[in-house]
């Protein structure tokens, strides 16, 4: 498997997580399967530009063995500056 294609399972369980559960313990009503992959859908391209970005600055870094096992807060830490979530997930 790729780098691109480890963080990516990675960056789909945190958004799904925080489309179902978050929402959930924040009160929300949670996504259903059929809103999270519209919302996949709609944010590919931020999703794509964060992944590369981790990608690019892990290898800049010279930590480019860290990608092979993607950890969940590094990756949502890059999702995060691209990809607004948290707008959904917090009760207005």
């Amino acid at each position: 498997m790729s780098y691109h294609e480890l963080i990516r399972e990675v960056a789909m369980c945190i958004i799904e997580n925080d489309l179902t559960v978050r929402r959930k313990d924040n009160g929300l009503e949670p996504f259903c399967p059929k809103q999270i992959n519209e919302f996949v859908f709609e944010n590919e391209g931020k999703i794509q530009d964060a992944i590369k970005h981790m990608i690019r600055d892990y290898i800049e870094l010279r930590q480019e063995s860290l990608l092979m096992d993607p950890q969940i807060p590094w990756v949502d830490e890059y999702l995060r500056e691209f990809v607004d979530i948290d707008s959904l997930v917090e009760e207005k």
